[in-house]
C-alpha cells in the first residue's frame, strides 16, 4: 500500500520543483492586465464607498512567503487612512467628489528596488513608471506625499476636536 503524503510534504515537493522566481515586473503587469485583479480591485472600491463617507485608499500589499520564498502572497484592502510608503505595495486614492481612482505609487520588494537603482540606464521604456516610483521612494519624495495625505485624510473627527480631553493651549492659555 502506498504511503499517504501530508499536505506539507506535497507542498514542499511542489515548491522544490518550482524554479520560477518572483518577478515584480510580471506581477505588476498581471496586476494591471488581468480581469480577475480588476474585478477584485473594483470590489474593494465599492466596499470602500459603502464603508467610508469621503475619500479613501486602496492598498495592495505583496510579500514573499517565509516558508516558500519563491511564492508571493498578496492582500488588497480599502483604508480610510493613507499607509506609509514601504516595500511591496501599491496605493490608490479614491476621490469621491470626482468618483475617480488615482494611483499614488507602486513600490516593489527591496531586492527589485536595489536592482533598478543599480541598472537605471538599462530600464526598458515600459518599466520607466516603476523606476520613477522607486526613485521617488528612495529620495523621500513619497514620504512627503504620504505626509500630505496624512494631513488631509488623517484628521481627528470633529467630536474629538471639541472633546474636553483635547484642549488647545496657545501661549499658556487654554482655548
Amino acid at each position: 500500500m502506498a504511503e499517504k503524503k501530508t499536505a506539507g510534504q506535497i507542498a514542499l515537493d511542489l515548491h522544490e520543483k518550482d524554479t520560477v522566481l518572483y518577478d515584480p515586473i510580471e506581477l505588476q503587469r498581471e496586476m494591471q492586465n488581468k480581469e480577475k485583479f480588476e474585478a477584485a480591485f473594483w470590489q474593494r472600491v465599492e466596499a470602500g464607498k459603502k464603508k467610508y463617507p469621503g475619500d479613501f485608499f486602496i492598498v495592495y500589499l505583496t510579500w514573499r512567503d517565509r516558508v516558500f520564498p519563491k511564492k508571493v502572497a498578496a492582500i488588497m484592502i480599502p483604508r480610510q487612512t493613507c499607509i506609509r510608503p514601504s516595500w511591496g505595495q501599491t496605493v490608490w486614492r479614491y476621490v469621491r467628489q470626482h468618483d475617480a481612482v488615482e494611483e499614488l505609487w507602486t513600490i516593489p520588494d527591496q531586492e527589485t528596488c536595489v536592482y533598478y537603482m543599480e541598472h537605471v540606464l538599462e530600464v526598458d521604456e515600459s518599466e520607466k513608471a516603476l523606476l520613477n516610483n522607486i526613485l521617488k521612494f528612495t529620495s523621500g519624495e513619497l514620504d512627503i506625499l504620504y505626509n500630505q495625505m496624512t494631513l488631509i485624510y488623517n484628521k481627528p473627527a470633529d467630536d474629538q476636536l471639541t472633546s474636553s480631553k483635547n484642549k488647545l493651549i496657545l501661549d499658556g492659555k487654554e482655548t
